[in-house]
């Protein structure tokens, strides 16, 4: 299990964490998980839903392959790098009634090739502009934030 001791909204990891469990025959990779992750707050924005899981931990990076909550990145490195064993994943059971309200939402991105929800992430008005003046593979290592109300 991850120990990994690091300032974050608990929420927002065991929604990640419900989603890896949920949808584990997907084997959800960790580009999978940051694209239905920004695709599940798009879609809390476009259907006006108060985030409960976003609220205190929007943070989403223009990276090279897209929009990454970089803190959820690194709590999960040792699972898809090192464990790969969503078991060692559960969530919280107190959450998995909430959560269960966005499987609508997961469904919709889920069994999508993660590549082309990379190339969807590229055509988000938030990405693009976060990305401004870098070429279009260049990684950084200034933080590149991406406007949440420019997520379209």
């Amino acid at each position: 299990m991850n120990d990994l001791k690091i300032s974050i909204n608990d929420k927002i990891i065991e929604f990640a964490k419900y989603i890896i469990w949920k949808y584990k025959e997907e084997n959800i990779s960790a580009i999978k998980l940051q694209k239905i992750l920004f695709f599940i707050r798009y879609e809390e924005k476009k259907n006006k839903i108060d985030s409960k899981i976003f609220k205190d931990n929007y943070n989403f990076e223009a990276w090279v392959n897209g929009p990454v909550n970089s803190q959820t990145y690194i709590f999960f490195r040792p699972y898809f790098y090192e464990i790969n064993d969503p078991e060692e994943y559960i969530p919280n059971n107190k959450y998995i009634s909430e959560f269960r309200k966005y499987d609508k939402y997961i469904k919709k991105y889920v069994y999508e090739n993660k590549w082309d929800l990379v190339k969807k992430s590229h055509k988000n008005l938030g990405w693009i502009e976060a990305r401004r003046g870098l070429k279009k593979s260049e990684i950084t290592l200034n933080k590149r934030k991406i406007n949440e109300e420019k997520i379209t």
